[in-house]
Formats: structure tokens, sequence, C-alpha cells
């Protein structure tokens, strides 16, 4: 909060220049827990002049639509004199690749519309070059703002190898929130960085503002990371929120592994310090942390930020000597549930569960108004609903059990296909991380389609259960083996049937008949009025002996001699059909 004017001001009793233009921002709000040294010279200086070895271009962009209507800011790194840009604007930027002792050149480059200054957080080098406007340790040459279409000149000779920090040092609830940082690594002399072996993990991002998640290099969605066992890597592990500590460990499911600490902030550790311990560490704004983590065994860890689990990444070790895998195409694994809205979701869950004999997948609170049964290779979640009228449910989510959600939602991100923010659900009264959620807007407007990757246990052995469960029931009193089409609505059929086949790839649509999904019900797209889910398909043992004992009950709805239907008026209007294996 030291650079961020808002903040500072009510907190210090201060004037707030709220008429002052953003160029002189940086001056004013260097206020708060700051306190400036001036060390002068003792006697005589004379500057020793430096041959500059090394010049790089710093370029920060903005890129409009980034964080929804809000841009981003994207910052590229590039040898000077390089010619056109061939790397596209990061947010969050590249890691700036430095070496000790060598006199670097550093051309910041501002294509915003306000003005920035950029701090190299941790390296020790003259003050005027040191992204503090307006602050010098010569009162005569003050630390400049770099202006809109203007540059400035950086000057540095790192004196020491480690990992640093490069980032705004002004409007941090804006520049440094919206991606202006990212690390600064000084190499020893003689060695190259290898992107491979070298892994930065940046905690940055916007955490006061709406999109309040923290990203992990810029992103929330990141590819898996891919390692080879028995070699040792580098994690370099960065904070640079503006104003919070996050915990970040590295676990294969039971517990964090062991890693051994070799640097704190740009400093090695003493040898005394360098022993392996469990890959944990709290993190607060500025620090910097090395660790080298060599994997013994192959399989899956992850990557995990904070609890209740914020963000985090896949990990995926292979064998020693082996190639990289390729990258796992498929995002969606089956349909898991269909959720239905009702003003008295009760009614429907206990109709379902007491009358028709679905086992109790969910048992139904009060508290949250929701309840599960299971059908078989799939669930009926009935929630309550405030807005469908009266004695009137719906569907209102159809939800997608998927592969690691962070891969899967990167796979769609290559695919153009939009998706919401992956969010977590937290156990009530607890802290684990019960799944992970995440929006797919772009499939229907009437229904909530989204993703679904369950974390505190395995839904497939659940799902088992309850299916053995069912089925030691007969398929209870309709005699139902599972739930067999989800048939969706949509409004443009060919511009619908696009975002679907991108979600639902590899899986292929048939010629005719419904989409097949894995393990659970089908898909079925039908040309409608409006989108949304417009019916469920159950297959049963029996379709005569079914269509008999509805007709006995006074529940048969309309049928054919392929379909019968549950008579709506005993659901709320829902359109439940039911149809033999077969069909």
């Amino acid at each position: 909060v030291h650079v961020t004017a808002d903040l500072v001001y009510p907190m210090s009793g201060h004037y707030y220049p709220v008429d002052s233009i953003v160029a002189v921002h940086g001056h004013d709000t260097m206020a708060g827990l700051v306190i400036g040294f001036t060390v002068r010279p003792r006697g005589a200086v004379t500057q020793a002049k430096e041959t500059v070895r090394q010049h790089l271009r710093m370029i920060v962009d903005s890129l409009p639509g980034r964080l929804g209507n809000h841009s981003a800011i994207g910052v590229t790194i590039e040898e000077a004199g390089g010619g056109i840009r061939n790397t596209a604007p990061r947010v969050a930027g590249p890691p700036l690749i430095l070496t000790r002792g060598r006199p670097t050149r550093i051309t910041l480059v501002n294509h915003l519309t306000g003005p920035i200054a950029v701090h190299w957080h941790g390296i020790e080098l003259e003050s005027y070059y040191d992204g503090v406007p307006g602050w010098s340790g010569d009162a005569a040459r003050l630390a400049p703002h770099v202006m809109p279409d203007d540059s400035f000149d950086v000057l540095m000779t790192p004196p020491r190898a480690g990992t640093f920090i490069y980032h705004t040092h002004m409007e941090n609830e804006n520049q440094l929130g919206d991606g202006l940082y990212g690390p600064l690594i000084v190499l020893p002399p003689g060695e190259s960085f290898d992107s491979t072996r070298d892994i930065p993990l940046v905690l940055g991002g916007n955490e006061l503002g709406d999109l309040g998640l923290p990203w992990l290099n810029g992103e929330t969605v990141l590819a898996p990371l891919e390692l080879e066992q028995s070699t040792q890597y580098r994690l370099r592990i960065i904070n640079i929120l503006a104003n919070n500590g996050l915990r970040l460990w590295l676990s294969n499911g039971r517990g964090p592994v062991r890693w051994r600490p070799v640097a704190k902030d740009g400093a090695d550790l003493p040898k005394s310090r360098q022993k392996a311990e469990s890959a944990f560490v709290g993190t607060n704004v500025g620090e910097t942390y090395d660790f080298a983590f060599t994997p013994k065994d192959t399989g899956d860890l992850r990557i995990e930020v904070a609890k209740p689990l914020l963000v985090s990444r896949a990990v995926h070790v292979r064998p020693a000597g082996t190639p990289a895998p390729t990258k796992p195409e498929a995002v969606v694994r089956q349909v898991d549930r269909v959720v239905i809205g009702s003003r008295e979701p009760l009614g429907l869950f206990s109709f379902f569960a007491d009358t028709l004999g679905f086992p109790v997948e969910q048992a139904f609170s009060g508290s949250t108004e929701s309840g599960a049964v299971a059908v078989g290779n799939a669930a009926l979640e009935f929630r309550g609903d405030s807005s469908a009228p009266a004695g009137k449910a719906r569907v209102t989510g159809l939800v997608f059990r998927s592969y690691p959600i962070y891969d899967a939602l990167l796979t769609l991100h290559h695919r153009d296909i939009g998706h919401g923010r992956a969010l977590p659900t937290i156990r009530e009264g607890g802290s684990d991380t019960l799944w992970m959620t995440a929006p797919l807007p772009s499939l229907s407007r009437g229904t909530a389609v989204v993703l679904r990757d369950y974390r505190a246990f395995d839904p497939q052995l659940r799902q088992m259960m309850l299916s053995d469960s069912l089925a030691a029931r007969r398929g209870g009193l309709l005699g139902v083996g599972a739930m067999g089409e989800v048939r969706v609505g949509v409004a443009n059929y060919p511009e619908a049937l696009g975002n679907w086949q991108g979600v639902l790839r590899p899986f292929a649509l048939p010629a005719t008949g419904p989409w097949p999904i894995g393990t659970g019900p089908a898909i079925r797209l039908d040309s409608a009025a409006t989108d949304g889910v417009q019916s469920l398909v159950f297959a049963v043992f029996s379709l005569e002996g079914l269509t008999d004992l509805l007709r006995a009950r006074g529940w048969l709805g309309e049928s054919s001699g392929r379909e019968t239907r549950l008579d709506p008026a005993r659901v709320e209007g829902l359109d439940l059909r039911f149809i033999t294996p077969e069909e």
C-alpha cells in the first residue's frame, strides 16, 4: 500500500490530492511505512565507466479484454536491435536473465496510456535507476516516470547471482495487479538459463479487485509441468502480490514431498541450511525462495497455492530417459449430474428417493436446500430455486465430470472455447476443497453447463457403489438401469454444434442418434426456440412393464411405442422419458 494513493492517505490522515494528475502519483504516494535514506560519499568519488556488454529492451503493452472487460498489462523482453518483435507480450512478464558482473542496459519502453516505473527488487544499483520516481541519492538527478510512448535507459551491473523481481513501483492496485511484474534471474558467469530445469513460480495478480484470486505465472490455468524422474530442478518461488502472503506446497496427494532449500532473497543459503525438508513454504510480499527438487518416483504431483485451494498446477513425473508425453486431448470424462431447480426441492427429492427408490447420493440438507439421487451412471440433484414458477421445476444445471480442471481449461483455451474461472467448493465448516468448478457459458444460455473436478473423494468409485445399489434394487420402482440421454435444445444449431464439439472432443458425434460421452448419459442436440435442457431419457429393463405400471398408478403421460413418458404433472412439469437399452 505504500504506492497506492487511495489506501495510503486515509490511513495517514493526509490530504489526498484528487485533482493531481496521475503522473505525480508516484511522488505523492511514497508514504506510510517508508523512510528514504541518503548515503553521502566520503571524500571525492569518481564514477568508473563500464562498457555495456548486454542491451535489452523491456516493452510494456496494454492487453485489452484480457481480464474480462478490463485490460491487462503485458511485458515483452528482447535483445536490443533485434528488429520486429517475434514474441507476444505476457501477463506476468517473462524471466529477465542477467549475468553477475556484466554491465547491462535495459531500455524500458512504455506503450500504456499512463506513466510507469519499474523497480529492480533486491538488486543493488545506483538509486537513479532503481525505479522509484521522484527519489535518488542525488537531489539534482531524481528518478523519472517513464511517460506514455517514451523510454528510459536503466544501467546496472548485478553484483550477485540469485532470484530477484522486477515490478512496477506505482499504482499497485492497477499496474501491479494487472501484470507489470516478472522474475529477475541473475546467473553466475559462464552459466546459461535452461527453462526445462529452471522453473520460476511467480505469485501475483490483483487480489484486491473483482478478480480476487492470485495468479501463478500470470495465469489461473496452467499447462501441466512435465518433469523427468531423477533429474534435479530449481524451483524459484516469488511472491509479488500487492499485500498478501500465501502458502505454496508440492504434493503427491498424500501430503508434501521433499525438496532442498538452496537460496533466499537472492542469497545462497549456507550448507548447514541446505537440508531436505517437507515441500511447503509460506511466502510474503517481495520474498523469493529457491528450492532444489529431484523427483524420485514417477506419477502425478501438484503445486498448490493457499488453503482453501486458490490455484494449482499439475505436475507429471515421467520415467527417466523417456520423452515428454503428448498432452491429453479429452476435456470431459462424462455427464456427472443434472441439476433440477424447484421452489419445493424437498418434495421432488423425496419422490425420487422414497417413492421411486433411487439410492441417495447426497442427503437433502435444509441449509443448502439440496439433495441428490443416483440413477446408475449419473445423478439427479435437486436444489432450491426461488426464481422458478410455483409448481414448475426446471433443469438449471448440467455438470460434466472433467479431467484435471486446469489441464481441461488449458485445452479449451487452445481450442478458443470460452470458459470461466475455476473456483473451489469448500467443505462446510472445514477447509478442505471438495471440488473445483468452471462454467462453460458458450454451451447454453438456458442451462448452466459446468466442468467439475472432484478432489476429496474418488467419484468413479462412488458411482460404481451407487450403481450396484440401484442394480440390487432392480432399478427401483420404475426398473431404471441408467440415464440414457440428456436432450438439449439449441436456438442456433450450427453455432452450438461447433461449441459443443470443441468441448466434447475427442468423443465423436455419430451420423445418427445421440452423442455417447464416456460411461455417462449421451447428449442429443435438438433445434429449439430457446437454449436449455429439454428432457431426460432413462433406460429401463422393461418398457412394457413400466408402461403398465405408470398406467395403473395414473402417472402415464403421452407415449409412443418407442418411448414412455411420465406424466409431467407428477414431477412439476419435468419431461422424463423412458426407453429400452437397445434404443
